[in-house]
């Protein structure tokens, strides 16, 4: 049986997933590739939704499972996890992430090409410059 409270937890949390890493660009809490500004509004965004909203997501992830395991045995489950997370995941490390660090360590100075800096950044994980 859907628990449609979880689904509607889970996607306000993912709304907030949004403007808050937008805000940690604005905000002096933590760091982030790049900085620009120090915020009250963007400061009190962060510290109002960080001690809780991942945690949140987690504890839901967590019970969806339990639920999700009732219907299906563990090989399913597993199929079904490596098509909805594994397969994105790896997209994102090979696609998504390179071009934000890449774009925040061009703001801090980096000036080598993006060819580069996404060679170096799969084989080794980390870039080495200045």
């Amino acid at each position: 049986m859907r628990k449609y409270y979880l689904d509607n937890l889970r996607w306000l949390i993912i709304l907030i997933l949004f403007p808050y890493h937008v805000l940690l660009i604005y905000s002096s809490v933590g760091s982030y590739y790049f900085h620009a500004a120090n915020s009250v509004i963007a400061n009190t965004f962060i510290l109002t939704f960080a001690p809780w909203f991942m945690q949140l997501l987690f504890a839901i992830a967590g019970i969806a499972t339990f639920y999700s395991l009732k219907r299906r045995d563990a090989k399913q489950y597993l199929e079904e996890r490596i098509s909805k997370l594994l397969l994105p995941t790896v997209a994102g490390v090979i696609l998504v992430i390179p071009v934000s660090v890449y774009f925040g360590y061009l703001f801090n100075g980096y000036t080598g090409s993006f060819l580069t800096f996404w060679l170096s950044f799969l084989v080794t994980g980390h870039i080495t410059w200045k």
